[in-house]
């Protein structure tokens, strides 16, 4: 099982588009991939996958509802091997959180049977994002390659960096996240940041985190090379931080948007579409990617689901 996290800095990035995209690309390609809509400001991924009606998911799960998010996991209609656990329909900000809801959260995903799981966080970098951010296997910041995304994105792991080796980690036993009250205690805890990543070994404290960059414009953005490069210089020392890949701007994404129609089914040919396949491979496990692709390649010329 892989779980993969996908955050920003910001509000606006195609978070969400992008990751509705990767789960059927994944799931087409014979990977059973669950989806998990913790955007608690805009869950909306099942209406990128064409469900009018989300469902029980993460409501019924923090009610008590039921313990295990398996069973709040339903199937994506006319997509075999998708499965989504729907976010709130109603607003709920994650800062009303608490940290045992994070904790059952965090387990619920993990506990998933699924090979690959995919999971929308909402943007910003409250403490409690961060964690669910931190709970994952590969953990991606999505940004625009413009100046205010790329410094939100660089804030945003920035402080992921801190809260995983300060903190540790939902996987790790971490523990609750701490309220600054004085510059002192930040200090302390940077301080308390540096030993225990020399005690690691890791400059990065154990952080390894991962960059996509969307709606880039090729001859008007900078090269990404230099924006990737300079992204980690931002984070700290001794970041690796993995380019996964990028999403050029696309006029398809806004018209599959409108129609409530996922992007690889609407327009499988579309330079973002070709994108978003390309990073599925970077995600997907490599020996299931090749066993699928003769059959994906007729599935490419389908008709979209119904919406």
């Amino acid at each position: 099982m892989r779980v993969v996290t996908f955050g920003s800095g910001k509000g606006g990035t195609g978070r969400s588009v992008l990751v509705a995209n990767l789960g059927l690309v994944l799931a087409r390609r014979g990977v059973r991939t669950c989806l998990v809509d913790l955007d608690f400001d805009s869950a909306d991924l099942h209406l990128l996958l064409g469900k009018l009606h989300p469902g029980e998911g993460i409501p019924g799960f923090l009610r008590g509802r039921s313990r295990n998010l398996a069973e709040l996991a339903e199937p994506v209609e006319s997509v075999p091997n998708l499965d989504l656990v729907a976010g709130p329909g109603e607003t709920l900000r994650p800062t009303g959180l608490r940290w045992q809801e994070i904790r059952a959260l965090a387990d619920g995903i993990l506990a998933l049977p699924h090979e690959v799981v995919l999971v929308d966080l909402p943007a910003g970098a409250a403490h409690q994002v961060l964690d669910l951010f931190l709970a994952g296997d590969l953990q991606v910041a999505v940004a625009n390659p413009d100046p205010v995304s790329l410094a939100d994105a660089s804030r945003f792991l920035r402080l992921a960096r801190v809260r995983r080796v300060v903190h540790g980690t939902i996987r790790t036993g971490g523990s609750e996240p701490r309220v600054y009250t004085s510059l002192d205690d930040l200090v302390r805890d940077m301080t308390t940041m540096r030993r225990a990543a020399a005690i690691e070994n890791d400059p990065a404290g154990g952080f390894h985190p991962a960059l996509v960059l969307n709606r880039t414009r090729p001859g008007t953005d900078p090269a990404t090379g230099d924006l990737v490069e300079r992204l980690a210089e931002e984070i700290g020392e001794g970041i690796e931080l993995l380019h996964l890949g990028e999403v050029p701007d696309d006029p398809a994404v806004e018209r599959s948007v409108r129609l409530l129609a996922p992007l690889v089914q609407l327009s499988p040919r579309s330079p973002a579409a070709r994108a978003i396949e390309a990073l599925a491979r970077e995600i997907a496990p490599g020996d299931r990617w090749e066993a699928a692709e003769d059959t994906v390649s007729g599935e490419l010329g389908r008709e979209p689901m119904p919406v």
